[in-house]
């Protein structure tokens, strides 16, 4: 655990720092040194964002957001169309169950 002194404001905050060096803040503490979250996460630090003592969210560099989320990643309906054969689909038209009108 480290404790940091905020520049904006005179009184000290606790950041955790896990055994892999990931920060962990509490939401509160995000919101007020979102800026700084946001310059750590662009010089490859991520940071963990608890809420209510649980893990709520995870700031990342963009690159490995991209990793997990890629830009170029194919629509459902494209690897569908890439199917190199064609689809034989029947429907059972046939009612599932009987209706009483």
């Amino acid at each position: 655990m480290q404790w940091h002194k905020q520049v904006s404001r005179a009184k000290w905050s606790l950041v955790i720092t896990t055994e892999r060096g990931v920060k962990t803040l509490h939401l509160k503490e995000a919101r007020t040194t979102f800026s700084a979250v946001i310059d750590s996460a662009q010089h490859g630090e991520p940071t963990i964002v608890t809420k209510h003592g649980r893990p709520a969210a995870m700031i990342v560099p963009i690159a490995d957001g991209r990793k997990l989320y890629p830009d170029d990643r194919p629509s459902f309906a494209e690897l569908l169309l890439s199917i190199p054969h064609e689809l034989e689909i029947e429907r059972d038209r046939s009612p599932s169950r009987e209706i009483d009108l």
